[in-house]
């Protein structure tokens, strides 16, 4: 029996079709397979990646960001491990906790003219044997311990490691000396590891005072 030939060119584009078929199919699902792996390869790589900040440590109140230390006032360096001098620091105000056991305070003779028991006193600060803050036309009248008093004393770079010394005047009127009542020293303002405290330790016999200091870099 003889084919003609247009059963034959039939029956190949039949085969032809169904190859081309099955090939659409199978590409089709490997494409879609292909995705699947590619979108939970994205999916992995996004959740195991690390953060930049995991492994940076920063020192002295300093936080990381974009994996750099970003240091607080003061502090230096790629942890933040360096403290940095600084241009001034100020004295701002001095505390007396207690008085010091004395009978140089004299109550009879107030500025005001009460008859209170406290004291009306005025500092006096001298750094290098020098006047360095003068306050007698400041004077406080009927002072009482834990009132801080306002000075507001700069000190630059050159003073820092020279001590303060701290006087303490009871104000008499009626032709009498004012009376010295407390001395104390500040014998260090300032040192490479201090951190920056807010308020520093007066030595003195008989009394407990601070003073309180900020500092600009």
């Amino acid at each position: 029996m003889r084919i003609a030939a247009n059963d034959t060119r039939s029956c190949k584009s039949g085969r032809n079709n169904i190859f081309s078929k099955n090939f659409d199919f199978l590409y089709l699902r490997c494409m879609r397979f292909a995705f699947f792996i590619w979108s939970l390869l994205l999916v992995i790589s996004v959740g195991c990646k690390r953060d930049v900040c995991d492994e940076v440590i920063c020192r002295n109140d300093g936080y990381c960001d974009d994996g750099s230390c970003q240091c607080a006032d003061g502090f230096k360096g790629l942890e933040c491990q360096t403290q940095k001098t600084p241009q001034k620091i100020v004295i701002e105000n001095l505390t007396i906790n207690s008085y010091p056991e004395t009978g140089n305070w004299d109550p009879q003779s107030p500025t005001d003219g009460s008859s209170d028991a406290n004291p009306d006193i005025y500092v006096m600060l001298y750094q290098h044997g020098n006047l360095i803050y003068d306050g007698s036309e400041n004077v406080l009248t009927d002072f009482t311990q834990s009132l801080p008093v306002e000075l507001g004393v700069e000190i630059h770079k050159e003073g820092y490691d020279a001590p303060i010394k701290i006087e303490i005047y009871d104000r008499d009127f009626g032709g009498r000396t004012d009376q010295l009542v407390y001395q104390g020293t500040l014998s260090e303002l300032y040192s490479k590891e201090n951190k920056f405290p807010k308020s520093l330790a007066i030595d003195a016999q008989g009394a407990s005072s601070e003073v309180s200091v900020a500092y600009t870099w």
